[in-house]
């Protein structure tokens, strides 16, 4: 399957949309370090709303980008585009559905943390696969690395780590999306 060109330009439209309504989220919608981005969303019904409608318009733009150019580009296997896909929809329904309490803090954070632990497969698999240039390859290294610390971190040091939750979030999905768009842009 050849890329088709006119998708490229949706990975940095998307990621680009998300990260300002996050910037915009964490400065207007204060909370502390020890949240993550989805409890400073469901802290206020604003919020929540905002990061619905965000999550709801770019995370299946973002799914386009990855199905329709970044993988076809690198010539990737299907159970990327898969793994991509159902990561990118497990953040979707977990931004419809709140970080508050009872069933819908646990169907939210298995939903969320199970699609950020995607990554780390999907990364590795495109790293591996991918014939990608030396600046691209070092920033999957370093997203790579980093993805892989906090899983550690938070199995070994998980009070230490959720006391730190956004510190370490933002950086986890940041990092991601760089290496994505390094690729995507330094070819």
């Amino acid at each position: 399957m050849s890329p088709d060109e006119t998708f490229k330009p949706l990975g940095i439209i998307s990621i680009l949309f998300a990260w300002i309504v996050i910037g915009i989220l964490l400065f207007k919608f204060k909370g502390h370090k020890g949240m993550s981005i989805s409890q400073h969303a469901a802290a206020f019904h604003g919020s929540y709303l905002m990061m619905a409608v965000m999550e709801s318009l770019a995370l299946p733009v973002f799914s386009l980008f990855m199905v329709k150019w970044f993988a076809p580009t690198w010539d990737l296997p299907n159970f990327f585009m898969i793994g991509m896909v159902v990561a990118a929809a497990g953040i979707l329904i977990a931004g419809w559905i709140p970080d508050t309490a009872g069933w819908q803090r646990i169907t939210h954070r298995i939903l969320a943390y199970g699609s950020y632990l995607l990554f780390i497969p999907l990364g590795f698999t495109f790293y591996v696969l991918a014939d990608i240039p030396l600046v691209a390859r070092i920033a999957w290294l370093v997203a790579l690395g980093y993805m892989i610390w906090c899983l550690v971190f938070f199995l070994f040091k998980r009070k230490t780590a959720y006391k730190y939750h956004l510190y370490l979030q933002a950086p986890y999905l940041g990092l991601f999306h760089l290496a994505i768009l390094t690729s995507t842009y330094l070819r």
